[in-house]
């Protein structure tokens, strides 16, 4: 009788302690991607004032020795255009070299249309 009262609650603790640990790692989740969003967005507008003041090659060479250091870092792509769309400085990161692939044309809707449709309806 012991043993099986002993089962039956390890069971239901196993159990809460898996329940209660989903809405925490979701928070940290969202917490981290936050953080992420939060630092892309200051590097994004630190560029953009290093590409305002650009005015002698010597300015865009610092944009750019930045912009490639950044790229060095962080693996992301970098580029820098003007308001005609002009691109003033550009950095490829480390994307392809770890594996990654990047595509243009049409995807298969079919295969993702339910996924979609689940995450536009919560």
């Amino acid at each position: 009788m012991r043993r099986r009262l002993l089962a039956v609650l390890m069971v239901l603790m196993g159990a809460a302690a898996l329940l209660l640990s989903v809405p925490l790692a979701e928070s940290y989740a969202a917490g981290r991607t936050e953080h992420l969003l939060l630092r892309r967005r200051a590097d994004a507008v630190r560029f953009a004032d290093l590409a305002d003041r650009v005015r002698s090659p010597a300015d865009r060479t610092e944009l750019s020795t930045e912009i490639r250091r950044y790229a060095g870092l962080y693996g992301a792509s970098v580029a820098v255009s003007d308001t005609s769309g002009r691109t003033f400085a550009r950095a490829i990161g480390k994307m392809f070299e770890k594996g990654q692939k990047m595509g243009t044309g049409q995807c298969n809707v079919k295969k993702y249309n339910r996924q979609l449709r689940d995450l536009i309806a919560s």
